[in-house]
């Protein structure tokens, strides 16, 4: 009888987490500002340049950590969770003639660069990536620098 018990439990635990989980996905996209950015800048037909898997990335108040594929296409920057975590997370990327990387900040304990589009949502890479995504893109990348200066 105690073995029946604990099935429904564990049951009932998993019926749960299958039905609070998009919920949460959806309310963290939306207060991140991940939605916002998807909306805004949906992914361009670009040609592929570097692709980084694994990456972690904060938007808003949200840490998305080894979780995030950043493209360098020869549009922008292109942002798209692992599968896992696309509800609610469509793909959006950050044009080259608009992105602004500022100032150098903390992501925890890792430096990390500020990127911003028209002043809209802040998000945060590690220095390390934004290093890798300079070697790949060069000009538009110091462009980006420019513009923030």
């Amino acid at each position: 009888m105690a073995i029946w018990i604990v099935i429904g439990i564990i049951a009932a635990m998993t019926a749960l987490m299958a039905l609070l989980a998009p919920a949460v996905m959806a309310f963290i996209a939306r207060l991140s500002g991940w939605r916002t950015l998807a909306e805004r800048y949906p992914p361009a037909d670009a040609a592929l340049v570097e692709r980084f898997a694994f990456q972690s990335v904060k938007i808003g108040w949200a840490s998305y950590n080894n979780c995030v594929t950043v493209d360098v296409t020869t549009a922008g920057l292109r942002f798209e969770p692992f599968w896992l975590f696309r509800f609610q997370h469509p793909a959006f990327e950050l044009p080259w003639d608009r992105l602004k990387a500022t100032a150098t900040r903390q992501m925890l304990v890792i430096p990390a660069i500020e990127l911003s589009v028209d002043g809209g949502v802040p998000l945060l890479i590690s220095a390390t990536l934004a290093a890798r995504i300079e070697a790949v893109a060069g000009e538009y990348w110091r462009a980006a620098l420019d513009r923030a200066a």
